[in-house]
Parts: C-alpha cells; structure tokens; sequence
C-alpha cells in the first residue's frame, strides 16, 4: 500500500520519506544527543552535582530551536536523505553511515 504522493516517481517518493523522517524522528534524536553531550561535558569539567535540571538550564534551547530544527534539518538533513533514499536499497546503509 503506497501512502506517500507522488505516485511512481522515485524522486517524491525519496523527498517525502526524508521529509517525513526528518521532521517526526530527527528532532527528538537531535535533542538527546545535546542532553547527552552536555551531561559529558559537565562530567569531563567535574561538576559533582549533574542533575537534568543543571543539564537543561546550560541548553540554549533558542540557538537549538533555530540552528538545529530550523536551518540544520531542512537545509541539510532532508536533501542528504533524499540523496540517500534514492540510492538503491542495498547501498543505502552504506551511503548513510558514510
């Protein structure tokens, strides 16, 4: 069953799973990632008492919001996976770990 537009195109087909993927999975992924990097950084500077509170209040959720969610994903994240959707099946987890 084909839920995606775009019919048998293979270009909108690749658009719209990068799309779909991007703006669903890539923001809560990209998040973590920044929770996870600052709780490294604060551990590597010895900060004895790292708590989620002290992580989020060294989070500049503005920066995050308009760098990450606004520029990063649209400008690179979605045309690198339709590039990568459009490579055959066998190649893509080749392509994209690269």
């Amino acid at each position: 069953m084909k839920l995606l537009p775009g019919g048998k195109s293979k270009f909108v087909f690749a658009f719209f799973t990068s799309t779909i993927m991007n703006l669903t999975f890539a923001p809560t992924f990209m998040f973590t990632h920044k929770i996870t990097d600052t709780y490294l950084d604060m551990k590597y500077e010895s900060i004895k008492d790292i708590s989620m509170k002290s992580i989020a209040d060294r989070i500049d959720l503005n920066r995050f919001l308009s760098l990450v969610i606004g520029k990063t994903i649209p400008l690179f994240w979605i045309p690198a996976h339709t590039i990568i959707f459009l490579i055959p099946g066998e190649y893509r987890v080749l392509f994209a770990a690269s």
